[in-house]
């Protein structure tokens, strides 16, 4: 991402759904693509989340308006508030929670100057 320079803070997230050995998947999974904000993630090559078989894997939230662009600068609160809010945009259209979380990374740069 072009603006991954000005980027604070970024969260990525994994929901897995347990199954049992009746329920494994095929050999062959799909892949189910999401675009949260379509025109930003095409330009910059990415999208948000993908779901593999029963695993939701959704790419790094940062703090972004629909064109891309950096929001809330310098206002760490905010970026988490808004990180948190897309993230769980992604989750509900997969039908999950964040109860539904196995694995969540945090990645924050100079935490320490944010008030």
């Amino acid at each position: 991402m072009a603006a991954s320079a000005n980027v604070e803070t970024e969260i990525t997230i994994l929901c897995r759904t347990e199954v049992g050995p009746e329920q494994q998947p095929a050999q062959t999974e799909t892949h189910e693509y999401f675009n949260l904000r379509p025109e930003a993630e095409k330009n910059y090559g990415y999208s948000h989340a993908v779901r593999i078989g029963d695993d939701l894997l959704i790419s790094g939230a940062v703090s972004m308006d629909d064109a891309g662009n950096p929001t809330a600068v310098g206002d760490l609160a905010k970026q988490m508030k808004d990180c948190y809010g897309d993230l769980d945009k992604v989750l509900k259209h997969y039908g999950y929670s964040f109860d539904d979380v196995v694995v969540e990374n945090i990645l924050s740069q100079q935490i320490w100057l944010s008030s």
